[in-house]
C-alpha cells in the first residue's frame, strides 16, 4: 500500500509541474498542495479514484491509474477530455443539478463563505450517476476538498476521491454535505447543504419572511419594524428557524433553505 501511495504522490507532483502554470501558484502554496494531497490519500481508501482538478482550465491535473478499473475509461481519456468528459458521461439529470441547479449553487456559495485559513478543514461529499464505458450507470460517491480559490473565492484547484457505491445506493436521490473539522476538539460536524427530494422541513409563513430578510442582511431592529412585531418575537423566530433547519448560524441556514426551495 505504501508503495502505491508513494507512486500517487510522485505522479501528482509531476502532473502539477506539467499542467499548472508557475504564475497561478507560488512556492508556498505549492508546498501546501503537496502536503494536503499526501494527508488526503492516506486518509482515503486506495481503491477510490483519486483526482486533482483545475477548475479555471476545466481539466484534470491528476487522475489515479485505477480509473479504468472503476469507470472503464482510461486515464488518458479523462486527462485529455477534461471536466467536459465527466459532464458528458454523467446522467443528464444529475449533470443539470450540478452545473446549473441548486446543488451546484449551494456548493459554490458555501465555499465563498469559508475563511481562507480554514479552507483545509472542510470536506464536501456528494453523489451522482455516471455512464461507464460498458454503457451502464453506476452511483458514485465523491469527496472533495478545495485546495485553492480564485480571486472571486470560487474553487480553483480541488482534489478528491470517486468511489463506486452502486452496491448499496439503490435510489437516485442526490445530496450535498459539508463536514467541518475542528482542530481544537478534534471533532467533525456535518451539515446537509442540498437534497433533491421533497423537503420535510416546515417553516411558518412568518419564519420564511424573517429568513428572507436575514438573507438580505437585515438585523433584528429592521425586521421588527418592517414586519411590525417585537424584537423579542423576532429573536424567538430566529431560534426556531435555526432549530428546524438544524444549523448553527444563518449563513448555513440561508444556503440550506435555498437548496430545498424554502426561500
Amino acid at each position: 500500500m505504501q508503495f502505491e501511495l508513494n507512486n500517487l504522490k510522485a505522479n501528482f507532483l509531476q502532473a502539477i509541474q506539467q499542467n499548472l502554470s508557475s504564475e497561478a501558484i507560488n512556492s508556498q502554496d505549492y508546498d501546501a498542495l503537496i502536503k494536503e494531497f499526501s494527508h488526503f490519500i492516506l486518509e482515503n481508501h486506495v481503491g477510490s479514484v483519486l483526482y486533482v482538478l483545475d477548475h479555471s482550465a476545466q481539466k484534470y491535473l491528476f487522475v489515479s491509474n485505477n480509473c479504468e478499473q472503476v469507470f472503464g475509461y482510461s486515464k488518458t481519456e479523462i486527462l485529455e477530455g477534461g471536466l467536459e468528459f465527466l459532464w458528458n458521461a454523467m446522467h443528464p439529470d444529475d449533470c443539470s443539478l450540478m452545473r446549473n441547479g441548486a446543488m451546484g449553487n449551494s456548493y459554490y456559495e458555501f465555499v465563498k463563505l469559508i475563511p481562507t485559513e480554514q479552507l483545509d478543514r472542510f470536506t464536501f461529499t456528494y453523489n451522482f450517476r455516471i455512464n461507464t464505458a460498458k454503457g451502464n450507470y453506476i452511483s458514485v460517491l465523491a469527496q472533495t476538498k478545495v485546495l485553492l480559490r480564485s480571486m472571486d473565492k470560487t474553487p480553483m484547484i480541488t482534489m478528491g476521491t470517486l468511489s463506486d457505491i452502486s452496491d448499496y445506493k439503490t435510489d437516485v436521490n442526490m445530496s450535498l454535505k459539508v463536514t467541518h473539522y475542528y482542530p481544537s476538539t478534534k471533532k467533525l460536524k456535518s451539515t446537509l447543504l442540498y437534497v433533491n427530494t421533497q423537503s420535510n422541513i416546515q417553516l411558518s409563513r412568518r419564519e420564511i419572511e424573517i429568513l428572507k430578510l436575514i438573507s438580505k442582511g437585515a438585523q433584528n431592529k429592521r425586521i421588527s419594524e418592517e414586519l411590525d412585531i417585537s424584537i423579542y418575537t423576532v429573536r424567538s423566530h430566529r431560534r426556531s428557524i435555526l432549530l428546524k433547519l438544524e444549523c448553527d448560524n444563518f449563513k448555513k441556514a440561508t444556503i440550506k433553505a435555498k437548496a430545498v426551495g424554502l426561500i
